[in-house]
């Protein structure tokens, strides 16, 4: 029996009425949070893109599949490759939109000297603080910094001339960065000194009193199989020296440490508008163009594959050079600075910054992040 319109709109004036007085009623803290939206078809798109994923990474000049966002908003499993029309591809699989994206061959954001990269690549961008980017106090992440350290910083392992970028504070104890940072591409043992700044901005020179903490934990990176992340933590207190879970004056601050120890809503991440702050390029910001990346990473030990990625994308500038490797990806001022995950690699223009998901990173190492008012700068 169909409803009398008469109900239907009195049960809606009152439900109207109900959300009217909610918002009157509550405090000036209170915001209405939006449903996260899952586009039609995306779970889909994951299904056809774990089907072919194989096939197409067997293919000369693929180097990546993913998921994203094609016109309008449908979902497609993109192909990354090394060079635009190098790889025959076909419009459709099984029904879902394919889309190319030729980002070139990605490697981890090794530093400098172990790269080989250029002297004028690993350069940081000494940023202003202040108005416009002018004025006040010049923020350089590349020099030592007093109690508490920041977050998004120059630090490496005493054991090679170096540098990558602290990434976040876990609990009250740890420090957290990529493995290939801490722990030399797994070369490391576990007690060793991890200094800040890294032995690269001290023109390779060892200082005793730079000694943030130890090396404790790493994730090994598997050169024979799939990975999903590239992580490792140290205990600091060396030295009386403290770290603090905010990045320098010129950054985000502190990251939603509540938002990064519950569960990553995957589906629900592309087109999140994010921002990193690391040794380098200082704060840079972007979008999230890609999920469950599946492809390979050169290291200068070899290439790893690694799996369920996330893939941020800017249209201007760098969103990533080498010695960001380690910092943290959060989201942009309206998406309460939610963690997203762990940079740790990139194409050759910075274009495109590789990331591991926080959640996967925090359940390796059975810590949560640390973003409480006591520890902020």
């Amino acid at each position: 029996m169909q409803r009398p319109q008469a109900t239907v709109r009195f049960r809606l004036t009152t439900f109207a009425l109900l959300i009217s007085s909610l918002l009157l009623t509550a405090p000036n803290d209170f915001v209405m949070a939006a449903p996260e939206f899952v586009p039609p078809g995306l779970h889909r798109a994951f299904e056809v893109q774990k089907q072919h994923s194989e096939s197409l990474l067997k293919q000369p000049g693929v180097v990546g599949t993913a998921v994203g966002l094609g016109p309008e908003g449908v979902p497609v499993v993109q192909v990354y490759t090394e060079k635009a029309g190098m790889v025959p591809l076909s419009k459709f699989l099984d029904g879902v939109m394919v889309q190319e994206i030729a980002a070139g061959k990605f490697h981890a954001l090794e530093a400098c000297e172990k790269a080989g990269l250029p002297i004028p690549l690993c350069q940081p961008d000494i940023q202003k603080r202040g108005p416009g980017g002018s004025g006040g106090t010049t923020v350089d992440p590349t020099a030592v910094f007093s109690n508490p350290v920041p977050i998004g910083v120059s630090v490496g392992n005493s054991n090679e001339c170096s540098a990558g970028t602290i990434g976040a504070r876990l609990g009250n104890t740890w420090a957290l960065s990529n493995n290939h940072v801490f722990a030399r591409e797994n070369s490391g043992q576990v007690g060793e000194d991890i200094l800040q700044p890294g032995l690269y901005d001290t023109t390779c020179i060892y200082n005793s009193g730079n000694q943030l903490g130890d090396l404790a934990q790493f994730e090994l990176i598997n050169f024979s199989g799939p990975n999903t992340i590239d992580a490792a933590i140290a205990t600091f207190g060396s030295n009386e020296r403290t770290l603090g879970c905010a990045t320098p004056s010129n950054g985000y601050g502190a990251p939603d440490a509540l938002a990064a120890n519950t569960t990553l809503s995957i589906e629900t991440l592309l087109n999140t508008l994010v921002q990193k702050y690391g040794r380098t390029t200082s704060l840079t910001k972007g979008t999230i163009i890609s999920v469950n990346w599946i492809g390979n990473i050169g290291y200068s030990t070899g290439t790893a594959q690694f799996v369920d990625q996330i893939i941020v994308y800017t249209p201007r500038g760098a969103f990533v050079k080498a010695g960001d490797s380690g910092s943290l990806v959060v989201g942009q001022p309206g998406y309460p600075k939610k963690p997203s995950g762990l940079l740790f690699a990139g194409d050759q223009t910075g274009k495109y910054g590789i990331v591991n998901r926080i959640d996967h990173v925090l359940n390796v190492f059975q810590k949560n992040l640390d973003g409480s008012p006591s520890c902020t700068q």
